[in-house]
């Protein structure tokens, strides 16, 4: 009886047994805030609140902007109308560190005269969302669903001391 034991302990129990190290979890990255790297603008209404096109001649030449609390970024590297979607790779990536922060994503019609805004979209600094603990991209949608984008991002580590 003493060697089945003996067998069972060392053949079965043993191999399962720690051997006094603590192995804990290994620990997600820390990170501090992110960096929006681009803008794709996917739904935007094709006219005017009063029903009037954008541009007769060639369509609107659509730019963005983003601002919160005072601060604001303009994009105005203006894509030419050759439909939706748009996309804005941004050469310096907008930093984002504050999640208290509300910002604004506007997009305009550059004209001549006045530039008229086509849509906004709100978004707060904090865009966790569940199930997605560090999300790479994040899209927007009006409350009426005329305006729809998408945000792509990379995130930035917190330093370590």
């Amino acid at each position: 009886m003493n060697k089945l034991l003996t067998l069972f302990l060392c053949g079965f129990v043993l191999p399962f047994a720690s051997c006094g190290e603590d192995i804990s979890p290994i620990e997600p990255p820390l990170y501090s805030g992110y960096r929006i790297t681009s803008v794709t603008l996917n739904r935007i209404p094709a006219t005017a609140a009063n029903n009037v096109v954008w541009d007769n001649i060639d369509g609107p030449d659509v730019y963005f902007s983003v601002n919160g609390l005072g601060h604001g970024e303009v994009f105005d590297n203006v894509a030419l109308p050759q439909g939706l979607p748009l996309v804005w790779n941004l050469a310096t990536p907008m930093a984002v560190t504050s999640i208290a922060t509300q910002y604004d994503l506007v997009f305009y019609d550059k004209d001549a005269a006045n530039d008229a805004i086509m849509g906004s979209l709100q978004f707060s600094g904090n865009i966790l969302q569940e199930g997605s603990r560090y999300p790479s991209s994040f899209v927007l949608k009006s409350t009426d669903g005329t305006v729809e984008a998408t945000v792509n991002l990379m995130w930035t580590s917190a330093v370590a001391f």
